[in-house]
């Protein structure tokens, strides 16, 4: 993604990766303390509601353009719709 903010002479470029996957299993005991990342917080959210989420933070950051990522997200529906089909009839 790339574009500007309210001042044209601030353009910026940015990579986001996004990873579709399926949660198994989640144990939060069997977190590595050791790890830098081991105070961060997981969430799992579903992706129409991670849409909401994305167009609400948009909005609160109107001069952001890069604050609403949701197009990604709607952009995977389609191929994570047919993941969860081949999942459930693998079931």
């Amino acid at each position: 993604m790339s574009g500007h903010l309210p001042d044209p002479r601030l353009s910026f470029e940015k990579t986001t990766l996004y990873i579709a996957c399926q949660l198994n299993d989640w144990d939060p005991k069997k977190r590595d303390l050791n790890d830098s990342e081991a105070s961060s917080t997981i969430e799992w959210h579903e992706p129409n509601e991670l849409v909401n989420l994305m167009k609400q933070q948009g909005l609160r950051f109107p001069n952001r353009v890069d604050a609403d990522e949701s197009e990604m997200v709607k952009r995977a529906l389609p191929y994570i719709e047919e993941c969860l089909k081949v999942s459930s009839n693998l079931n």
